[in-house]
């Protein structure tokens, strides 16, 4: 059976009131839910804001380096930090955005799209419900009472009510999302305004450093210029002081080595000058070499043109023996002259007042200018000499003459002049210690073939002389040959007899001239060894330094060869022909 009508009415009406307090509750806890979503969203905007507040505040805080490179490279740090954190800030809106819109779409009280509302029902003025033909009912209307339309309009009208402040609510959110965006687009551009200060604050102060450092690197290398040009002018100076004082060092050095020099070789044969050539050892050396070249083309020469080996032996010794007599008073009127030429007076007239104003520094001048003009003055005296000496002829011999005229000259300009020793004894000890042996082995002197050299008047051998040797038995037998320098008492004093022949000297097998000269040509002595034939029995070679002293005397490394008369006990194998003296060529 249906219901009373009264009954249904308040049934009604509990439901529209028990569904009106849900609605009404959902509601509550919407706006609640909705405030709290609205305060984080707040609250994330500004831990947002303030993150990136401080962020960028780090990011300008930092110190700005010096140097333009540096601030180029840091500007270009911030603005990627800049982006990077408005990336971030961008992420973070979005989601959140997305969930406020989305709760903002799901709220119950946000306009839905609904259905078209069934056509109000039919109601009279009373009241009461109008009702329907079931023609009507059975179209599908629908009747409706007055409070049933009521209850519908206080729904729509609350519905309304709730789209109306929903949207409200969403205007006012976007609006606050408006603002929160405009502020923040705010603080970027005044971020990005201040990066743009910043950036023109570290240009100009780039430039102000770049110009300040220039301007005191300009101001250095002024100052580093002009002091490199300061040490280099005092370098100069320096360099040039030293040189002179270098110099001048060098010629106190040279002049004292001169005076220490002067001194040491002042009256001291025993040293040797080496700045020059003409020194005792060379002057020993060259003399010698005339033994072995002049002389010999000189003997030669004379051999050819008639006489006998003596007769040249005695002219070449006489040819050297005025050449050095010569030379020797030619040095005397030389010093002299110019002790004459200094003194302003005659030597021959005011002698003792000469030798009193004369000076030792101005004789050893004078010695000193001896020695230095030598090779000039030389030249005349070679002349001179040649032209005195008339009879000799021969053109070789004559440059034999030249050639003792220099090398005697070269002698007596030594200080103290070099010595020539004549005086050989005939029949007296042979001294191996001044001669060498020329052609025939003995242990008496038989005559002088060349002169022994002294550094001085009874001084050391420079280079030894040539004598013929021979022995007392064949002296006994023999006519002796008297030596140039013999004096007439010698001659008295020599023993010996005539020779079984004229001029055959001593009866020992000889040669004729024309195998001595065939011999001389070809440097053969008889035993198949080829030897030069001027030069002393056991010797090749010359002196050509000093020997070693003892006393006057000097030791030689052959004067302990024994003599006697077998050709090979001295030393000449198969050499028994010897040269006669006397023999005519």
């Amino acid at each position: 059976m249906p219901k009373p009508k009264k009954e249904k009415t308040k049934d009604a009406n509990e439901g529209r009131d028990k569904s009106e307090q849900e609605k009404e509750k959902k509601t509550k806890e919407d706006k609640t839910k909705e405030k709290e979503a609205r305060k984080k969203k707040e609250k994330l905007c500004r831990d947002i804001t303030k993150e990136f507040k401080d962020s960028c505040i780090g990011i300008l805080k930092k110190d700005s380096p010096k140097d333009l490179e540096g601030l180029q490279k840091e500007q270009n740090d911030i603005v990627e930090q800049l982006k990077n954190q408005i990336d971030k800030l961008s992420k973070k809106r979005e989601p959140n955005n997305q969930s406020t819109q989305g709760a903002i779409a799901k709220r119950p009280d946000q306009p839905q799209p609904h259905k078209q509302p069934e056509p109000p029902p039919d109601y009279d003025g009373s009241g009461t419900t109008t009702h329907k033909s079931s023609s009507d009912r059975q179209n599908g209307g629908k009747t409706w009472n007055a409070a049933e339309v009521r209850s519908l309009e206080a729904q729509y009208v609350e519905e309304r009510d709730k789209l109306k402040m929903s949207l409200e609510d969403a205007k006012h959110g976007i609006g606050q999302y408006e603002k929160e965006r405009r502020e923040l687009e705010a603080k970027i551009n005044k971020l990005k305004q201040d990066i743009k200060e910043a950036n023109e604050y570290c240009r100009k102060e780039n430039e102000k450093i770049l110009e300040e450092a220039r301007y005191k690197i300009d101001a250095l290398k002024q100052e580093h210029s002009l002091e490199v040009n300061t040490l280099k002018s005092d370098l100069q100076s320096h360099r040039t002081q030293v040189k002179k004082l270098t110099l001048e060092k060098k010629e106190a050095l040279t002049r004292l080595s001169e005076l220490a020099g002067r001194k040491l070789l002042d009256n001291n044969p025993n040293i040797a000058d080496l700045s020059t050539e003409i020194r005792p050892t060379k002057i020993g050396e060259n003399f010698m070499q005339i033994y072995d070249n002049e002389w010999t083309d000189a003997f030669e020469e004379l051999a050819q043109n008639g006489q006998d080996d003596k007769k040249c032996i005695d002219t070449l010794l006489k040819i050297l023996k005025e050449a050095f007599e010569h030379t020797e008073i030619k040095a005397k009127n030389f010093e002299a002259t110019m002790i004459s030429i200094i003194s302003s007076c005659s030597v021959d007239q005011r002698k003792s007042k000469t030798e009193e104003s004369i000076t030792k520094e101005e004789i050893g001048l004078i010695r000193q200018l001896k020695k230095v003009s030598a090779k000039r003055t030389k030249t005349a005296i070679q002349d001179e000499f040649v032209k005195e000496k008339t009879w000799i002829k021969w053109q070789k011999s004559k440059i034999f003459a030249e050639k003792c005229v220099e090398m005697c000259w070269y002698m007596v300009i030594q200080t103290p002049p070099m010595a020539l020793m004549f005086d050989m004894k005939h029949m007296h000890p042979f001294d191996e210690k001044y001669y060498k042996k020329y052609m025939t082995s003995g242990d008496r002197f038989d005559f002088l073939v060349w002169p022994c050299t002294l550094l001085h008047k009874d001084g050391p051998i420079v280079a030894k002389g040539i004598a013929e040797a021979t022995t007392a038995d064949i002296a006994l037998t023999e006519t002796p040959v008297p030596a140039v320098s013999d004096t007439k008492q010698d001659k008295q004093n020599q023993v010996g007899a005539q020779a079984s022949e004229p001029g055959r000297g001593y009866g020992k097998e000889i040669k004729t001239a024309e195998e001595f000269h065939r011999s001389v040509k070809s440097r053969d002595r008889g035993d198949g060894e080829i030897k030069n034939p001027r030069l002393p029995k056991g010797d090749t070679s010359t002196s050509n330094s000093y020997p070693e002293q003892e006393g006057s005397v000097v030791k030689d490394a052959r004067e302990n060869i024994p003599s006697g008369n077998g050709s090979e006990q001295n030393g000449f194998n198969g050499f028994v022909t010897k040269l006669s003296i006397g023999t005519k060529l």
